[in-house]
């Protein structure tokens, strides 16, 4: 990567972390107007997003880039999965996968669905497919 486009893919990656972090403190605020207790906790270098109430949890994780692979003419900048519990299930349940990337004429976060055996609602995200690779020391 030349360093003219290794300056403009970071300036990407900032506005991604930046439009996600607006994204998360205004779900915040609304999930405050009717559960008072929910909060947004950062942690990982801000790679981990929690947005909590007493009963319920959801989870962001950030894939740190080459987790997942740069393709050729693929405009994915940053990737993450959402995982979700709640009191009555405490186990994390992958809810779907988030991607910022290019969105018709600008970038943005896009949410993708996990797995196709996801309930009828979550059958209306669309399906984007990710190269996975073995973990270091796998």
């Amino acid at each position: 990567m030349k360093k003219a486009e290794a300056e403009a893919f970071e300036q990407q990656l900032l506005q991604a972390v930046a439009d996600l972090a607006e994204i998360v403190n205004d779900a915040v605020e609304d999930l405050q107007q009717a559960e008072p207790d929910g909060r947004a906790e950062r942690d990982h270098g801000g790679t981990m997003i929690t947005i909590s109430t007493a009963d319920a949890r959801l989870r962001i994780g950030l894939w740190l880039m080459g987790a997942y692979g740069q393709v050729h003419g693929d405009t994915m900048i940053l990737a993450g999965d959402v995982a979700i519990t709640n009191r009555r299930y405490p186990t994390e349940l992958n809810a779907a996968n988030l991607v910022y990337e290019q969105i018709g004429d600008r970038m943005g976060w896009q949410v993708y669905r996990f797995r196709p055996g996801m309930p009828a609602r979550a059958r209306q995200l669309p399906v984007r497919t990710f190269r996975t690779y073995p973990r270091a020391g796998a």
